[in-house]
């Protein structure tokens, strides 16, 4: 933008998801800048020569870059980096403030019909899914792959693993067996986001994140159906069946929808209360009455009993220490597994930025 009359030009026809910070080298032929291509990505660090804006990926780091400050008189910055240190927890659901930890986690996680885990790990040096025993026995690597692998869900039958990757550039909804054998791709286009699956297996629900609005696409493949034409995101399917518990927005506030299972307008809006934690996932209490999901009140992180009928909600757990990046009850009721951890923040000095 020139500063004499405000005019903008696009100096540049290369796409960012989001720039977080940039700045000038010393002698004004480049900028260096933190910023991620894709929803999923980490802030990676890039050089941006000027005038020519020929862009080159400076980092490659599975922990994502966010301050950036370049010296004055030589090719050298700091830039603060930010790394996410969480495990995964369990323990009875009737003692919930008595769970143990079991290995390292990231992100979402779900259980399966007979009682184990499926969860992202950095483990192998990559975001990759694992599948173990809740105790952390038997733990096996599900997919290898340099791409980011996350968001799992498992089909009622205990067949298939629905996940997304961002594999093919953006990330789209992916299908493998339970075994992580036979890997398909499920959706095209646009990325996607928090996949679910349907009470009798047939159906994927999703988010497409330009929008945020609800889709559904066959978990045997085919064409992608559009639910909701609003925000709609993080669905959760009752257990009968029939509605779909997602995030709403009403202006600026956020709520929760439940929606017919087949789309079209929300049957009801529930008061969200607090404030959202890096994961708001809905879940459904086993009866259908009331939906649970992860609030910020005050500090600590709770989950919350919302009933359907619109009555006053109630605590179920709180986490005064750890920050909650995921929950969930296993299909019988009887075991609440969190994934819990917070952040390590580094300063890391880069030389040679002229090269």
């Amino acid at each position: 933008m020139a500063v004499t009359d405000g005019t903008k030009h696009n100096l540049s026809s290369e796409k960012f998801f989001r720039i977080a910070k940039m700045a000038w080298l010393p002698g004004k032929n480049a900028l260096v800048m933190s910023a991620r291509k894709n929803l999923g990505d980490n802030n990676q660090l890039w050089r941006v020569s000027y005038p020519g804006m020929q862009t080159s990926q400076i980092s490659d780091e599975l922990s994502p870059f966010l301050d950036l400050s370049i010296a004055a008189n030589a090719d050298r910055a700091v830039a603060s980096q930010a790394t996410r240190l969480s495990d995964i927890w369990v323990g009875p659901s009737r003692d919930p403030n008595d769970l143990k930890k079991v290995t390292q986690a990231i992100d979402n996680f779900c259980w399966t019909p007979d009682g184990r885990l499926v969860y992202a790990s950095t483990t192998s040096g990559n975001r990759d899914l694992w599948i173990m025993n809740k105790d952390g026995t038997e733990q096996k690597q599900l997919t290898v792959d340099p791409a980011v692998d996350a968001a799992p869900a498992v089909t009622p039958d205990n067949r298939y693993i629905i996940f997304t990757s961002n594999r093919t550039g953006v990330f789209q909804v992916w299908r493998m067996n339970v075994d992580g054998s036979n890997q398909v791709q499920l959706t095209n286009g646009v990325s996607k986001d928090h996949p679910t699956i349907s009470a009798d297996g047939k159906w994927v629900f999703y988010n497409t994140t330009d929008d945020w609005n609800l889709w559904k696409v066959p978990i045997d493949g085919g064409e992608s159906l559009q639910l909701t034409e609003y925000v709609a995101y993080w669905p959760a399917v009752s257990p009968d069946g029939k509605l779909i518990a997602c995030s709403g927005r009403s202006g600026s506030k956020r709520d929760i929808l439940i929606v017919p299972v087949t789309g079209g307008q929300p049957l009801k809006r529930l008061e969200f209360r607090g404030t959202s934690p890096s994961s708001a996932r809905i879940k459904w209490t086993p009866d259908g009455n009331a939906v649970i999901y992860p609030t910020v009140i005050d500090g600590p992180t709770l989950i919350l009993r919302q009933p359907l009928n619109g009555g006053l909600s109630e605590e179920v757990v709180r986490f005064p220490h750890d920050e909650l990046f995921d929950f969930g009850y296993s299909n019988n009721g009887q075991y609440l597994a969190a994934t819990l951890g917070g952040w390590q923040h580094d300063v890391v000095l880069i030389n040679d930025l002229t090269k």
